[in-house]
């Protein structure tokens, strides 16, 4: 990860705990993926649903495994358009 990539990370997951909530707006190629990512595992989630493009799902899923993500949370990923069909998270 990249310096800003942590520090975004950082902060996100202070806004998490204090807001419930964080919202990431950065750039196309500015690695989206891997700090929100980052951020679920500084937050300490135990479940995560990613929504994303259909044409980014390969990606995202080879990160949260490169990444060694998967030893940190369960990973819910869906595009956009299917989000409809999502219904449950046993958590």
């Amino acid at each position: 990860m990249r310096d800003y990539q942590k520090e975004i990370s950082e902060k996100a997951q202070r806004l998490l705990t204090s807001y419930k909530i964080a919202y990431l707006n950065m750039q196309v190629r500015t690695g989206k993926t891997l700090t929100a990512l980052q951020t679920a595992k500084l937050h300490g989630a135990k479940c995560v649903l990613f929504v994303t493009k259909l044409k980014a799902i390969d990606s995202v899923k080879a990160d949260y495994y490169a990444g060694g993500y998967n030893e940190h949370f369960e990973f819910y990923l869906i595009n956009y358009e299917s989000l409809h069909k999502f219904t449950n998270i046993d958590h």
